[in-house]
């Protein structure tokens, strides 16, 4: 699953590995990015990358709101498959938070290689007429199971721009996209309890 994560490293350089047409957005360093906050999502638009901000969210109609959705089933709910059609994202995040089920510290989940993660995501207009988010969540791997038997879709670097392109549109087609272990390595690592707000 994914309910929190990280987004410390700088614009220019996410300009640079996901080939934004411009560096020219605000984006402070944050390093606890919570559902209901407007996230950094990465769309296809004229042919380019571009950045914008989405809250992390979608409204369903008796306005709860959810952040995750299953790769297995989007395509047949009523709520995704649309935006899984056509306006899919990628979010990029530097690790993720996963909590143990009997309390303590949470593991950060991060690229081994420390390259900037490439959630896959999906971007719909809520009912204010601006962009909401969900992340895409599939099984974990074997060897992050044990920490969590959820994980956020993650989208290697060849894969960014046919995660992006509306015409990718069957299911097989969609999870021949995401990273395999041997493409993506994943490392963990436990870390300080995160405050219960946001200073």
């Amino acid at each position: 699953m994914c309910g929190r994560f990280v987004l410390t490293t700088d614009a220019h350089t996410l300009a640079r590995l996901f080939r934004l047409a411009s560096a020219d957005f605000a984006l402070l360093p944050d390093d606890d990015v919570r559902p209901g906050e407007a996230v950094l999502t990465l769309r296809r638009e004229g042919g380019r990358n571009r950045a914008e901000r989405a809250r992390w969210g979608f409204t369903l109609g008796d306005k709860r709101y959810v952040i995750n959705a299953r790769l297995e089933t989007a395509a047949e709910k009523a709520a995704f498959r649309d935006a899984l059609a056509h306006t899919r994202c990628l979010v990029p995040a530097d690790g993720w938070y996963e909590w143990p089920e009997r309390g303590g510290p949470p593991t950060l989940l991060t690229r081994a290689d420390g390259r900037p993660l490439a959630l896959a995501g999906l971007v719909q207009e809520g009912p204010s007429g601006a962009p909401e988010l969900v992340i895409l969540t599939t099984a974990a791997r074997p060897e992050l199971a044990t920490i969590h038997d959820r994980m956020p879709v993650v989208i290697p670097p060849d894969a960014e721009d046919a995660w992006l392109d509306p015409a990718v549109r069957s299911r097989r087609g969609l999870e021949s996209l995401i990273a395999r272990p041997d493409e993506v390595p994943i490392a963990t690592r436990t870390v300080a309890p995160l405050p219960a707000r946001k200073r």
